[in-house]
């Protein structure tokens, strides 16, 4: 177990980068009490906690709420970060034209997407619709497939935070932060994936089967903790990261003691330091109070 290190006598500050979705949050997307109770006796024991997530700002921030104490936010995969008072430090935007261009091939082949904005989350006036009819031809095809677990995972896109629905959104004159694709067509995924593998300027990430997502490459999760951590002048030996997806990589990559959960893919366990419970037991409030002893 990893108790608090110290230098010259002091203890020395933590950065505790934690992601969301299947991690700090249940699979009904609620952060327990236990959970809270716990990061917060970590801030108020003098360590700096971070949210990184592929989710919005604006969309991390409503699910903290006020029962948090404040914290810094590393949103849409490292492009976004934001301060413990909710000021903006620094933003990596996607290059508006390719944006566009992307924008308009998706609206031609008819795709479900969404666009992350400073503002808002920007989504096809059907998509809701668009995604219930092609699970219902997907049903067709496999007429095994649990409609409802199914259903379950495309409904969680619909929950977020200022979700706003257009008509032809084939060009915006806003900064675009991520574009995310969502079906059930693992294949057709696939094929989008390959796509953009070699791109000089885009990245392929995901943090949930159906969906990818599109982000700039030089913004990720890992530069993301990276840039907070010089910035609070904290070093990587002193940097933790807790996660469960393919999107938790990158933040795996440039930390100290990397926490894989119980619920996460093969490719975080592997490069794990250590492995904690589910996302349904509580398994962030568990590492750092009894596996890393920081409360």
């Amino acid at each position: 177990m990893l108790a608090h290190s110290r230098k010259g006598g002091l203890d020395v500050l933590k950065l505790i980068a934690i992601d969301l979705d299947g991690t700090l949050l249940d699979e009904d997307s609620k952060i327990s009490q236990e959970n809270v109770r716990v990061v917060n006796e970590v801030i108020k024991g003098g360590h700096l906690v971070t949210i990184c997530t592929g989710r919005a700002a604006f969309d991390a921030q409503a699910l903290l709420g006020e029962r948090m104490t404040s914290v810094p936010i590393i949103a849409t995969n490292g492009s976004v970060i934001m301060d413990q008072h909710g000021q903006l430090l620094t933003t990596t935007p996607m290059n508006q034209q390719e944006a566009n261009a992307i924008l308009q091939e998706l609206q031609q082949k008819d795709f479900y997407f969404e666009i992350t904005t400073d503002e808002n989350i920007f989504i096809p006036a059907n998509g809701k619709e668009k995604l219930y009819e092609e699970m219902l031809r997907m049903k067709h095809r496999f007429p095994d497939m649990d409609e409802a677990s199914l259903w379950k995972k495309a409904e969680m896109q619909f929950t977020q935070s200022r979700l706003t629905s257009m008509k032809g959104i084939n060009e915006l004159d806003c900064p675009v932060y991520k574009i995310l694709l969502f079906t059930f067509d693992l294949a057709q995924l696939k094929s989008i994936a390959t796509s953009f593998a070699n791109h000089p300027r885009i990245d392929v990430t995901s943090s949930s089967d159906f969906l990818i997502e599109l982000i700039p490459r030089n913004a990720n999760k890992g530069t993301g903790v990276q840039w907070l951590a010089q910035h609070y002048r904290i070093h990587k030996e002193d940097t933790i990261v807790i996660g469960d997806s393919h999107n938790d990589v990158a933040m795996f990559d440039v930390a100290s003691v990397k926490i894989a959960m119980d619920n996460a893919v093969p490719a975080i366990k592997e490069r794990s330091t250590l492995i904690t419970k589910s996302h349904r037991d509580n398994g962030v409030a568990y590492a750092l109070e009894h596996q890393l002893q920081l409360t």
